[in-house]
């Protein structure tokens, strides 16, 4: 679990960004989300929560109306995502490196793009999605949530990025972020900017209240 010293800064649900109220940012500004890109692992984990997690943010996002983009698998959380929007109706978009399309099995209703490789890849998603939800996942998840982050952090995008925090998996990811800023090699109000939450049903409400500050430097 996170430190007790930092534990309540990062209570859950947390608004990222700006202070807001009402679940509308500073100013009357809401933003608008309509593709959302998930990250998330290409294995199911030990937990049987975790596969029930992923397809209920499938779900969610298309109840909410918003288009799934991902990493175009089939099996893992990866599969379990794509299915829990596809059983609601969902758009889905999975993205494809052109050496995994013979690893894959597609799934009847995603759209699928085929895309040059793996930096491509995230490129793609990048700059498809409105905003990025990280599930729980090995390297190439944590691949993909450092490069989103980082280039909020740099000014490349202004997108929101939340952990979905499930069960407390990304606790110890927490704990070093906020011993980052302790250690003075991350700006305090950058650790801000982070979205975090339990429920895949804060996504949609949490998404439209980002409100980005304007950050130079990278801490």
């Amino acid at each position: 679990m996170v430190s007790p010293s930092w534990g309540v800064y990062w209570s859950l649900p947390r608004l990222c960004g700006k202070p807001t109220k009402n679940g509308i940012a500073e100013g009357g500004f809401m933003y608008h989300v309509r593709t959302v890109a998930v990250f998330c692992g290409a294995s199911e984990g030990r937990a049987d929560g975790y596969r029930r997690l992923a397809e209920r943010v499938g779900e969610v996002l298309a109840e909410e109306g918003l288009e799934l983009i991902y990493g175009g698998g089939d099996v893992g959380l990866m599969g379990a995502v794509a299915r829990g929007a596809l059983r609601k109706g969902g758009r889905v978009t999975g993205v494809l490196p052109r050496f995994m399309e013979g690893w894959v099995e597609r799934m009847e209703g995603v759209t699928y793009v085929v895309v040059g490789g793996m930096a491509e890849r995230k490129v793609f998603m990048e700059e498809k999605a409105d905003g990025f939800v990280v599930l729980p996942g090995g390297i190439g998840t944590m691949d993909e949530f450092f490069e989103v982050y980082t280039l909020l952090q740099l000014e490349q995008h202004a997108k929101p990025v939340m952990l979905l925090n499930f069960q407390g998996f990304y606790d110890p990811l927490l704990s070093l972020i906020e011993r980052m800023v302790e250690e003075g090699f991350l700006k305090a109000s950058f650790r801000d900017l982070l979205c975090v939450s339990e429920r895949p049903e804060d996504i949609h409400a949490v998404f439209s209240a980002w409100n980005p500050p304007r950050m130079r430097g990278t801490g």
